[in-house]
């Protein structure tokens, strides 16, 4: 006997055919295509699942502020007073999301200093950190700049920041 379907030989007594293994007892060979109304419930059920990891992508995507604003600076001075830190001369935010702090010292009053610049440096970013990490700032650096010696003049003594590891890195010009 031959399969109808394929046209193998195949036994008489056969109940399915072993090459193609279309069923032997039923006259037309099953369809095995999924109906339109199954094939849109699977591109919908598809497309609502990438819609809600979009979502959920969206909600848990670290997302850090685009600016600087007076709640932010407000929390900045408190922590930075309650510390008895010193204020900076700017505080700002750049085009790539660093929160930078700007400190001018005289020479005078670094002479005078207890601590190092570098130390100097680190109190007042972990506390400028502390005061915006709960806004979603990540990135902190803080500046350490002489009294200008001229007009459109800077004298950077150095700049404390994050690394990636969380450790304070002091940076010298």
């Amino acid at each position: 006997m031959n399969c109808p379907s394929c046209v193998a030989d195949i036994p008489d007594d056969a109940i399915a055919c072993r090459d193609c293994g279309r069923d032997l007892f039923t006259s037309a060979p099953q369809d095995r295509t999924v109906s339109s109304g199954k094939t849109f419930g699977l591109v919908m059920g598809g497309l609502g699942l990438v819609v809600m990891l979009v979502v959920i992508e969206s909600l848990t995507a670290s997302r850090a502020p685009s600016d600087l604003l007076p709640r932010h600076r407000d929390a900045v001075a408190n922590v930075l007073a309650a510390r008895a830190l010193s204020q900076p001369v700017q505080l700002s935010l750049s085009d790539v999301g660093f929160v930078t702090a700007n400190y001018e010292l005289s020479e005078a009053f670094i002479r005078e200093l207890a601590d190092p610049l570098p130390l100097f440096a680190e109190q007042r970013l972990l506390a400028i950190r502390e005061a915006l990490l709960p806004f979603g700032f990540e990135n902190y650096t803080v500046n350490i700049n002489g009294t200008p010696p001229g007009a459109d003049f800077l004298q950077r003594y150095g700049a404390s920041r994050l690394t990636a590891d969380g450790s304070v890195e002091w940076v010298q010009p």
